[in-house]
């Protein structure tokens, strides 16, 4: 009896550090990638493809990385909703613990305003741009994309490069380093 109760424990415990391993599997594979891939570039229209690419982003980012954001907001918020934005991507961004560091405009009332009263801050950083920093635009910074945003004209230009994510990651730290 003893031995079969052990031989069980021992089953769940093989069964747990197997799930465990194949939820790591996808990022042991990024992040120890040695296949380098040409640059890609992909742009992207309107609502159900702003909220498909977000989604994307989001999903395939591995456990624990960092998005960094230049962000106009708005706008963004307005073509995504606010809602799918805050719960849905931001519950799957808590799950993936993955951080956020915000660059935002300190013009934008409605979005400095977002910032500093949401509940939304664990795993999260905005630091606000001079007054005369002003931008209609928004930027997010992966570890091996960029993804520009012209929220006036809803188009999204996703590039695919690491020397292009590292520079403008440069760009980013020396503005957050200022403000």
């Amino acid at each position: 009896m003893m031995v079969l109760a052990k031989l069980k424990t021992l089953q769940a415990k093989t069964q747990r550090a197997t799930e465990d391993l194949a939820k790591a599997i996808p990022d042991i594979l990024y992040n120890f990638n040695t296949v380098k891939s040409e640059p890609t570039a992909k742009v992207y229209s309107g609502q159900i493809e702003f909220m498909s690419l977000m989604y994307k982003i989001f999903e395939s980012s591995p456990h624990n990385s960092e998005f960094l954001w230049l962000a106009e907001g708005k706008n963004l918020y307005e073509i995504i909703g606010d809602e799918y934005f805050n719960v849905e991507l931001s519950r799957l961004r808590a799950n993936k613990r993955i951080k956020a560091r915000i660059l935002a405009s300190n013009t934008n009332i409605i979005l400095k305003q977002r910032l500093q009263s949401q509940k939304l801050w664990e795993m999260r950083e905005a630091k606000f741009l001079p007054d005369e920093f002003n931008t209609d635009c928004t930027i997010l910074i992966t570890k091996n994309q960029v993804i520009n945003w012209n929220t006036i004209n809803p188009k999204a230009v996703v590039i695919e490069d690491s020397i292009l994510a590292k520079t403008y990651k440069s760009i980013f730290e020396f503005i957050w380093k200022r403000s």
